[in-house]
């Protein structure tokens, strides 16, 4: 984040008041990676003084001026990316690919459009991919019938698939009772592959959507989805078995739905080529169906995704990092240059772990303990199978790793790195890989989906095995990692484990070493799930000051540019503690915080936690005698504005209840700052019965009305949870 000064006759930018402060944000503007010379004096050695001195200079300086510091600032920014390494410049590349595309700008501005549709059911594709795993291997050790796998796959499939839709909840759910509907009903899936259609069609019905937006019916959506079996699957259905040519195609483009999100002719054409390139080899060199499987996975699944969302090719980024730093090495070049160029290889592949994690579910080994854990997550894991899986995902740098690893028995240490630290931070991006891809199996993972749809901050999970394996792994790991481009990381890193177990005390170390990096505030750098995890920690634990404590600083990341994708929860729960004392503050802190009120966070899926906050501050506003809307407009004002033109300050006889009753409203709720809220759902002893009452969380029995014995002192005032605002 870099301000320069905002001359006169200049147009644009955010309002950074709430950074800044009101006095000086309107004579800032953020830019991009901008930072004029003049500035940079100001920034290494910060003076208030001289700072206040150049801001009055140039706040009055004409357009011609302007321009000419426009040409100093490009200058700047010129010879400071000059001097980037090649290894760094692909680096940013690999990390900033997904947002340079118009094609993620419209999605992004979607999400925008729907922030207060929540979907409580939302899952992302891991977590489809794991819970279709784990269906299949109850059904083969005969868990469930055929009937009830076919039907609980078929309903996940459709649910959960188009919960990942940007468009509008209503829109929404008459799509998914169209499909229930003609999927029982149209003649097309009764043929001979008509069960295998069923299973793909909610696919291509997504990527559909996805293509042709939110002005398009949903019969529309729906006709286009079926077009692609009619016009191209079935056809090529019938031919398979006198063309093997016919067979390779089908299958390629039978599984590949994303084939419905390519728009333009030219990626068309593309996608189509490659399609044919690959089944004439597979023809002409007569590859088994493994081999073809294995080549589709590995190699067609990522280039069409590349086609279809505009992408740049990260693997060969990633590849030419890796040949850069070899390169290095046959040059004899300065040992602190291939080091660094080794780092932030092993950052870029940390960063990246979302992406590297789905091509686990393609490993044999992966495969085969996400069968077992789904069967019995708690069934202990041989720690040689993780190690396997850890060895497959360092296979594409594995010749850094033995140059690192070679460097480290020599004693050769660079002047900022040693190359056992660059080792541990390869570590942590195989040990973030391995937790998103068993982070959805098993019952706890439904368990914490379950909390979270009744308001509860939902904890990561992870089967027990795996948690203890990555734990000891990351424990003596994180010692080793020093530099603050990775420190964060791993310190978030050992507090979502410690999560996973609730061990508060390994929680309360990471937290806090992460605080002293960032001098107490969260910022940029600040990774989640700190803070946010420990004050849910300490709020489970009945400690509501210090949950309290460690919320409000979990909310100063939600203005940051960083993605939370649990501040939905964040917001709630810190809403409900401050309800305890002051209701007014609770809508206060959801006005300012909520992406649903704000612009903070619009680009995460809205959760439950936000239809339920929303509830409950129609409720809060309802006992200030006020509609949700007055109330955002009164509680938002400025304390100037409310002792000066609205006389509400809390030191005025004109108190807000007051001007209300003087509009003739008709509340007669005393409106104590200190009050407990009468209206809070929340009673942190009780877990809605709703379900839970089936699987009790671990460690905890449930009581016979679905209640955890009571063992905290409550949130919630005068009322039981059965008559709560949302419950």
């Amino acid at each position: 984040m870099v301000y320069f000064v905002k001359f006169q006759g200049y147009q644009g930018g955010p309002n950074i008041s709430k950074l800044v402060g009101r006095h000086i944000g309107p004579r800032l503007v953020l830019g991009d990676g901008i930072m004029p010379e003049y500035l940079c004096s100001i920034v290494n050695v910060f003076n208030p003084e001289d700072a206040l001195d150049v801001m009055n200079q140039h706040c009055s300086v004409g357009a011609d001026v302007g321009n000419s510091i426009i040409l100093k600032q490009r200058d700047y920014i010129t010879r400071w990316v000059g001097s980037f390494s090649t290894v760094a410049i692909l680096a940013i590349l690999w990390n900033e690919s997904s947002n340079l595309n118009e094609i993620t700008k419209s999605r992004l501005e979607k999400m925008k459009n729907v922030k207060g549709e929540s979907d409580h059911e939302a899952m992302n594709t891991a977590g489809l991919t794991a819970y279709s795993m784990q269906l299949a291997a109850q059904y083969s050790q005969g868990t469930i019938s055929e009937d009830e796998y076919n039907e609980k796959q078929r309903r996940a499939t459709i649910e959960i698939t188009l919960s990942q839709l940007s468009i509008e909840k209503a829109k929404k759910n008459e799509l998914i009772d169209l499909l229930v509907h003609e999927m029982g009903s149209n003649s097309v899936f009764n043929g001979s592959n008509g069960q295998a259609l069923l299973a793909m069609f909610p696919s291509y019905v997504m990527m559909s959507a996805d293509a042709m937006g939110s002005d398009a019916s949903t019969q529309e959506i729906y006709d286009r989805a079926l077009s692609y079996i009619v016009d191209i699957l079935l056809p090529l259905y019938e031919t398979k078995d006198e063309d093997r040519m016919s067979e390779v195609m089908y299958n390629m483009r039978y599984v590949h739905s994303i084939f419905l999100r390519i728009e333009s002719p030219e990626s068309r054409e593309e996608a189509e080529n490659l399609i044919k390139s690959y089944a004439k080899d597979a023809v002409d060199n007569e590859w088994t169906n493994d081999v073809i499987s294995e080549k589709n996975l590995k190699e067609v699944v990522p280039s069409l995704t590349r086609i279809a969302y505009q992408q740049i090719d990260t693997q060969a980024l990633m590849n030419s990092q890796v040949k850069h730093v070899l390169d290095l090495v046959t040059q004899e070049s300065s040992l602190d240059d291939i080091l660094d160029g080794a780092f932030i290889i092993a950052i870029s592949m940390e960063r990246q772990a979302q992406y590297l994690s789905s091509d686990l579910y393609s490993n044999p080994k992966m495969i085969e303990i996400i069968q077992m854990l789904s069967i019995n997550e708690e069934k202990a894991i041989p720690d040689e199978m993780y190690e396997s899986v850890m060895s497959d995902l360092s296979r594409g740098v594995e010749p850094i790793l033995k140059v690192l690893r070679d460097f480290d028995d020599a004693g050769a240490y660079g002047e900022k790195l040693h190359p056992r630290e660059i080792l541990a931070t390869f570590d942590l991006g195989f040990i973030k890989c391995i937790q998103l891809c068993l982070k959805h199996i098993g019952d706890g993972a439904e368990i914490q989906n379950k909390r979270e749809r009744n308001g509860f901050y939902p904890f990561d999970h992870l089967p027990s095995s795996a948690s203890i394996y990555l734990s000891n792994r990351m424990e003596n790991s994180v010692k080793h990692i020093k530099d603050d481009r990775a420190e964060q990381s791993a310190l978030a890193m050992l507090v979502s484990l410690a999560e996973v177990t609730r061990n508060i005390e390994q929680m309360e170390k990471a937290v806090e070493a992460s605080l002293i990096i960032t001098e107490g505030k969260v910022t940029e750098l600040t990774s989640p799930p700190i803070p946010e995890a420990l004050a849910a920690a300490y709020q489970e634990d009945g400690d509501m000051d210090k949950a309290l404590h460690y919320y409000k600083l979990a909310l100063e990341g939600v203005h940051t540019f960083i993605m939370r994708e649990k501040t939905d929860a964040i917001v709630l729960n810190a809403c409900l503690i401050t309800a305890m004392t002051d209701r007014k503050a609770a809508l206060r802190t959801a006005f300012d915080y909520s992406p649903f009120f704000s612009d903070a966070q619009l680009n995460i899926i809205p959760k439950p936690s936000r239809s339920l906050l929303i509830q409950q501050c129609e409720a809060w506003a309802e006992e200030l005698g006020m509609t949700l809307s007055e109330a955002r407009r009164i509680l938002t004002e400025s304390q100037e504005q409310l002792e000066n033109s609205e006389g509400l300050s809390s030191n005025s006889n004109n108190t807000i209840e007051e001007k209300l009753r003087t509009k003739g409203s008709s509340a007669t709720i005393e409106l104590d700052s200190n009050a407990e809220s009468a209206s809070s759902f929340k009673n942190y002893q009780c877990i809605e019965n709703l379900n839970l009452k089936e699987k009790a969380l671990p460690s905890e029995t449930l009581t016979s009305d679905g209640h955890r014995p009571s063992k905290k002192p409550p949130i919630i005032g005068g009322r039981s949870c059965g008559t709560c605002v949302i419950m």
